[in-house]
Formats: structure tokens, sequence, C-alpha cells
């Protein structure tokens, strides 16, 4: 029993016509085989050569996210600066605003000191104007009586001496002789004769000849 049993386990081998025939098929299958293993092997060295990009990509993603962290860092700094050069903007404005609008009301209150001070300096020089045409009119008020004085001084003087001198001539006594100044004085037109002349200072013929007769002989 144990005899049939090792029999029936035991592996028939081949003879050797057939290993014969089955030789190509095998050298075709142990080529099919390495082709395989080639291609596992570039599977393998593709699978490797993924995996080491896919490693690459991950670590340019977290430098990228890294980036874009940073950047969105800067970008908030950047914000925020702008935010506070808005305000610091926003405040210079209000300053400029302020100044400017203290710079007009300046600028208008010193235009109306100006106009105030040029109507004073109008009202002043029109005050000295009037003053000058006030005493220039009395200087020549003044210069007028000094005239009128000088020319009754001048006409009183030359009326003494005319009178003066008709007292010399005979038959003229005071009397006459002032009558003789009033009348050339008052009424000229009684010297356009002798009669008239005669007629007015009362005087005779005999009076007048002597006095003639005096005038050219002389006293």
């Amino acid at each position: 029993m144990e005899n049939r049993k090792n029999t029936g386990l035991r592996t028939k081998l081949p003879n050797d016509g057939m290993v014969q025939e089955q030789e190509p098929a095998i050298k075709v299958m142990y080529q099919a085989l390495k082709e395989i293993e080639s291609e596992l092997q570039n599977l393998r060295d593709d699978n490797n050569q993924l995996h080491d990009e896919l490693l690459g990509k991950d670590r340019q993603l977290a430098e990228t996210r890294t980036l874009l962290v940073d950047r969105e860092h800067k970008l908030s700094n950047t914000q925020a600066l702008l935010v506070d050069r808005e305000q610091q903007l926003a405040a210079q404005t209000l300053v400029v605003d302020s100044r400017s609008q203290h710079t007009a009301t300046s600028s208008i209150r010193r235009r109306q000191e100006a106009e105030r001070a040029v109507a004073e300096e109008r009202e002043r020089a029109a005050a000295a104007a009037r003053a000058s045409r006030l005493a220039a009119a009395e200087l020549a008020a003044a210069r007028a009586e000094v005239e009128a004085a000088r020319a009754e001084v001048e006409a009183a003087t030359a009326a003494a001496d005319c009178r003066e001198e008709l007292q010399t001539f005979k038959g003229i006594g005071e009397k006459r002789a002032r009558m003789i100044l009033e009348l050339r004085e008052l009424s000229p037109e009684v010297f356009a004769s002798v009669k008239n002349v005669l007629d007015s200072i009362e005087m005779k013929k005999p009076e007048v000849s002597n006095m003639m007769w005096d005038m050219m002989v002389g006293p």
C-alpha cells in the first residue's frame, strides 16, 4: 500500500522528446517573463519618478503656500499702511483746508484793513485839501486886506501929500484942499472942465488968477 501511495505521489518526469518539444515554448515564456519583469521594472522606475515628482510638487506646493501666506501677510500690512496713509492724508487735507480757510480769512481781514487805511488816507488827504483851500482863501483874503490897507495907506499918503501940495497955492487952504481931493475921488467927472472945478470948490476968478500967477512966478 505504501509503495502504491509513493508511486502515485511521484511526479512523472517528461522524457527527452517532450522536453525538446516544450523548450521553444519555455523560451518564449521565459522571454515574456523577462519582458514582463522589464516592464515591471520600468513601471517601478516610472512610479518612483512619479513619486519623486509628486514629492517635488508637494514641496513646491508647500513653498507656494508659504509664499502665498507671506504675500497675504504683506498684503494685509500694505492695506493697513494704506489705511493709515489715507487717515494721515485726510488729516493733512483737513489741516490744509483749515490753513486755507485761515489764510483766506486773514487775506480778507488784511484787504479790509488796507481798504480802511486807504479810505482814512483819502479822508485825511481830502481834509488836508480842504484845509489847504481854506488856508489859501484866508491867505488871499488877508492879502486882499493887506493890499486894501496898503492902498488906503498909499491913497491917504498921496491925499495928504496932494493936500499939502494944494495948500501951497494961494487961496487954497486945508478945507478947499480936502474938498478938491474928495471931489476927485467921489466925482471924477467934475474935473472934466476947469469951470466945473471952480464952481465945485467955490473959487472966484481973482483967486484963480492969483493962484496961477503964483504957480508961474513961484513962491
